[in-house]
């Protein structure tokens, strides 16, 4: 699950005693999750409780995930970007919580994708422009962005696409089950 507040309350709202005062569970999710009241996780997961478990889109993942097309740039979302850099002050005390290596893998990804609309929107204008230069200068930082942006997500096993391969492929019991669960 890549959500995990969201099943959380979900769950509490549902088999437990409900959700009487939203910021009270808020504080007690994140100190139950890391084990700790760490100052720096608190406002990670304030601005993530304020900014993106208050947004609601039918999509809303990254332009790289969508199919190649021409699309004017948008600013980065600065208030995930916080999180992200307000989660990593919290490295040294976390780096052996699980709990806390996955989030910060999984906010660093959105922290990331939120600026491809930027890069596209750069690599657009220079082509519009006719600049070589800009065009393959653009380029290149972007698919500099996506290495880096992979090698982020292999910094956690959650996101690692041969993962999440083998758990389909285990499903089958002929080969060609296991093929077309692959599939």
């Amino acid at each position: 699950c890549y959500n995990p507040p969201v099943f959380e309350l979900l769950f509490d709202m549902m088999w437990g005693e409900g959700v009487k005062d939203l910021e009270k569970w808020q504080r007690n999710y994140v100190v139950k999750r890391y084990g700790c009241d760490h100052p720096a996780l608190w406002e990670a997961w304030f601005f993530l409780f304020a900014s993106r478990y208050r947004y609601y889109s039918l999509i809303d993942d990254s332009l790289l995930c969508h199919s190649p097309a021409l699309t004017d740039g948008n600013e980065p979302d600065m208030n995930i970007v916080h999180a992200w850099k307000q989660m990593l002050d919290a490295a040294d005390e976390l780096k052996n919580c699980s709990a806390y290596l996955f989030d910060l893998a999984n906010i660093g990804r959105e922290a990331m994708s939120s600026f491809a609309p930027q890069l596209l929107h750069e690599i657009v204008e220079a082509l519009e422009s006719k600049d070589l230069e800009a065009f393959t200068m653009h380029a290149a930082d972007l698919l500099q962005y996506i290495r880096d942006c992979d090698a982020l997500m292999g910094t956690s096993e959650h996101f690692l696409l041969g993962r999440w391969i083998d758990a389909a492929r285990s499903w089958g019991t002929t080969n060609d089950e296991k093929q077309r669960l692959e599939w």
